[in-house]
Formats: structure tokens, sequence, C-alpha cells
């Protein structure tokens, strides 16, 4: 987790690649992919627009001595393009900073809804088994009314933690794919933040396990009083 926080804005593919040499299927796997794809894709983009291709040569002038339709179409469709090239950005950064420029309270009005509620979570209360059961049909009566419901609850929670960790890491991809760097980054960090939750269901349920055959251990004696 911390080595993916310390990586998390970067825009350095070594990076990514390094998280997943030394966690190749950590949680944070696939949006590590998804991002060094991402930064391939606007480098390849970036180098598109400075290559020698895209200016306009003197051969596409018309015999009037006027540039061609299709130069001036050209050069009229880049002067409403995202800039990027010469200046090292990516068109996606660009544009995030225009639409800040436009609107920052409705950038953080965005930015702050697009976070997925976290689930609910029912409280798991301690489970104490008794000095002795009275008969085994006690025994399972208290496996059936006690322990059991434990069970149930604390399965469905460590479920829900799960489920919840996948949607963020895949809607933080989803985000990264479309060029969203900082809701793809707001997400991430939402996910680290959620980890823990999710950590404590898990050793919720877990702590559960070894409590049957204890149950099963304790003691049938007979009781004051039965016959």
């Amino acid at each position: 987790l911390l080595f993916w926080q310390s990586v998390a804005d970067s825009r350095d593919p070594a990076q990514f690649k390094t998280y997943l040499a030394a966690f190749p299927s950590g949680l944070f796997a696939g949006l590590a992919r998804a991002k060094i794809a991402w930064l391939a894709s606007a480098q390849a983009q970036t180098e598109r627009t400075d290559s020698p291709s895209s200016i306009t040569s003197k051969s596409a002038l018309s015999p009037s001595g006027l540039p061609a339709p299709s130069a001036v179409e050209s050069k009229a469709a880049s002067a409403f393009a995202p800039i990027a090239g010469a200046a090292g950005l990516e068109p996606a950064f660009v544009e995030e900073l225009r639409t800040m420029a436009l609107s920052q309270g409705r950038r953080h009005l965005v930015g702050a809804t697009a976070l997925p509620a976290r689930p609910s979570m029912d409280a798991v209360g301690v489970f104490q088994l008794p000095e002795k059961f009275c008969s085994a049909a006690d025994r399972n009566a208290f496996h059936d009314s006690h322990f059991l419901p434990l069970i149930n609850l604390a399965s469905a929670n460590n479920a829900r933690a799960i489920a919840h960790m996948k949607l963020l890491t895949r809607l933080s991809a989803e985000a990264l794919a479309k060029g969203d760097i900082s809701g793809s980054n707001l997400l991430a960090k939402e996910s680290a933040s959620y980890e823990p939750v999710a950590k404590t269901a898990y050793l919720e349920r877990s702590a559960l396990d070894p409590m049957f055959p204890r149950l099963m251990a304790v003691p049938i004696a007979l009781c004051a009083g039965a016959k």
C-alpha cells in the first residue's frame, strides 16, 4: 500500500512497472497496467503531434498561391485542438486545466460525487463459549442460535468489503482509460483509505473459523435438575 501511494500520481511508466515487478498480483496491479497503457498512448499521441508530417508543407499551396483548402482546414482545426507536444503536456492534462479555469467549484463537486458510497457494515459481537452444555441438543441449539448468525453476518460484511474494493479499482481504471487522471487518483486514494475497513471485515470473519472446533469441544455434562 505504501509503495502504491508513493507512485500513484506519477507519470513515469517505469515506476508502475517496478510496482508490478514487486507485486504482480497486488491490489493495484490492474490499475498499474492501465496506467502504463494510458501513458504509452499519451506519449504516442504527443509524438504524432510533434512529427514533421504534422507540419503543412509548401507543396500544399494551390496554383493561385493560396493554401489548399485541406491545409486551411487543418490549421483551423489545430487552433482548437488540445495543446500538446512542445510544452510536453498531455492533452488530458491541458483539458483538466481548462476545466479548472472555467469552474473550479463544479470540478470539486464532480470529484466529490464521483466516489461510490461505502457499504454499510453490521457490528460483529464477541463470541463467547459456555463452560459446558447440558446435552448435545443444547450444543446444537447454541450453534444455530449464536454461532451461525455471527458467521453469516461476518461473511456478509466481508463480501461487501471485497465487492467495494473491486468496484473502486474498476472505476479508477475506467477513469484512467478516459483520460481522467484526477478522478482515477481520487478513486485510488479512496481504495487505499477503505483498505483497513476491508481488512477488519476479513479478520473478523477469519477469527470465527477456529471457533467451531472449540464449540464442538465444549464438554457435555449433566446439569443440576436434569433428568
